[in-house]
């Protein structure tokens, strides 16, 4: 039986389409035999090897970014957020003097000797900032002094019309206190607005602002420049007072050209990012969760942010205000600054907010251009002062040029182009990439194809076959052997 299925073995290597094996079963010179032997042996090395390699290019998960530009018939407009770099409005007709007196206290201590004793472990504006931002988490101070709407806004249009004080959102930043978002989904009173978008580029389909800063009060200022921080951003997101962040100085018009990208990362195994961040159970952890709570929906920045929170709390029993979405208790006191410093050093070390805190797949943001030029000129500053004196009812005192010049700012935003930057992931290997390519190494190397393994299948086949018709034919043998053995 064994010489049988051996026969077989033979008979199929003798017709395979593998190359070398017909001509190895067949020869009967045992040195060219040896030399068939050799090459198929080599050969099937060398396929080996780059099969291997094949794979572990394959499950390395590499990616490839394909870059599509997308022209549009209209694109949604950025929210842009923008704050009052002097959170106090010194010049409102009614102020709360216990914040004053805190003001007064505040600056007469960075002034004394107390902070030259801390100036060497600790930067003085750094300081100085954290003192400003523990009195903002007072919502009373923010309320009583800070910046109203109408006290900034003196002029404002988009795509062409004019906008009013109706057409922002007012929100809180512990840095700043009172800013303001225009294009966020939402007026001024909270209700619900449509977003707005555009169709046509250029400055004049775009967003101006012109804005009334204040002016400096030198008994009371605790900042280190005056202008504006403002923030470009998909209405979606939280802005941050310290990150994606643009200065702009007063006595100057700052243009902003936008563009918008759109990236499509490839979730696991390619990455680790979330491809649907809505769903709970997309991703398993407290922070996760709670970003999703707290900010209605999930971005990583802002489980960053609330992971950096809790670190500084467990490390040093307070928190840093930072988060304008959280209500604070146990705020940090002047004499926690030391910690908090060293903590930074020791957050770097730490990956647990990584960990819990993955990257979503799909995300908008907006690069942009700057140019500047000086603003106003001497001309439209009389524009601006006819303008005052005729409705001033918040005591901006636009009298001179000079006074202009150091209190007013203007800004433009729009988008150069209707088009969408589209940056998308793909896998740098498909399975059926990988199919062809070990088809195209089996190949070359052997000459295998699917139709050799269809001779494999069809040697089993005959094989059991075989086998089959042998037990036939021993059953039918016994069965005839009984029968001679009645009669």
């Amino acid at each position: 039986m064994k010489r049988k299925i051996f026969e077989i073995f033979v008979e199929r290597a003798e017709t395979s389409s593998c190359h070398g094996i017909p001509n190895f079963v067949r020869e009967k010179n045992w040195f060219i035999k040896i030399l068939w032997a050799i090459c198929i042996i080599s050969s099937l090395s060398y396929c080996l090897s780059n099969l291997t390699l094949l794979f572990i290019s394959y499950y390395n998960y590499d990616v490839q970014i394909q870059f599509t530009t997308n022209r549009l018939t209209s694109i949604e407009f950025p929210t842009v957020t923008f704050c009052n770099k002097n959170p106090f409005n010194f010049q409102k007709s009614t102020l709360d003097m216990n914040s004053i007196e805190e003001l007064e206290g505040l600056k007469s201590f960075f002034l004394s000797n107390k902070l030259l004793e801390i100036i060497n472990s600790l930067d003085a504006m750094f300081y100085i900032q954290f003192g400003t931002t523990k009195m903002l988490v007072n919502k009373t101070i923010v309320d009583t002094m800070g910046f109203n709407i109408e006290e900034m806004l003196i002029n404002c249009r988009f795509n062409t019309l004019s906008c009013s004080k109706n057409d922002f959102e007012e929100i809180y930043l512990p840095s700043f206190g009172k800013c303001y978002k225009f294009n966020s989904g939402r007026s001024l009173n909270g209700s619900k607005v449509e977003i707005k978008r555009v169709s046509v580029p250029g400055l004049f389909f775009g967003f101006r602002l012109e804005l009334f800063i204040g002016s400096s009060d030198h008994e009371l200022d605790l900042i280190s420049s005056s202008g504006l921080r403002l923030f470009i951003h998909n209405s979606s997101t939280v802005p941050y007072a310290n990150f994606d962040a643009i200065d702009l100085p007063v006595g100057h018009q700052t243009n902003i050209a936008v563009s918008q990208e759109h990236t499509i990362k490839l979730p696991k195994p390619y990455s680790e990012c979330i491809k649907d961040t809505k769903d709970s159970n997309s991703f398993t952890s407290s922070l996760f969760n709670t970003t999703k709570s707290v900010f209605g929906n999930y971005l990583q920045k802002n489980c960053l942010m609330i992971c950096f929170n809790e670190f500084f709390e467990a490390k040093c029993g307070c928190k840093y205000p930072e988060i304008n979405q959280l209500v604070y208790s146990n705020i940090c006191q002047f004499e926690n600054l030391g910690c908090i410093s060293n903590s930074y050093k020791n957050l770097s070390q730490s990956a647990r907010c990584f960990e819990e805190c993955p990257q979503e797949c799909e995300s908008i943001r907006y690069g942009y251009s700057i140019s500047q030029s000086d603003f106003p000129s001497l001309f439209y500053a009389e524009i601006l002062k006819a303008y005052n004196n005729k409705s001033d009812d918040f005591n901006r005192n636009l009298s001179s040029f000079s006074r202009i010049k150091s209190s007013v700012l203007a800004v433009e935003v729009y988008y150069d182009d209707i088009a969408m930057t589209l940056i998308k992931e793909r896998p740098a290997k498909t399975p059926e990439q990988l199919v062809s390519e070990m088809g195209g190494i089996l190949g070359i190397c052997l000459g295998i194809s699917f139709l050799t393994i269809a001779e494999f299948f069809d040697l089993i086949v005959q094989i059991i076959k075989f086998l089959m018709k042998k037990k036939t034919n021993k059953s039918q043998i016994v069965q005839e052997k009984l029968k001679t053995l009645k009669y």
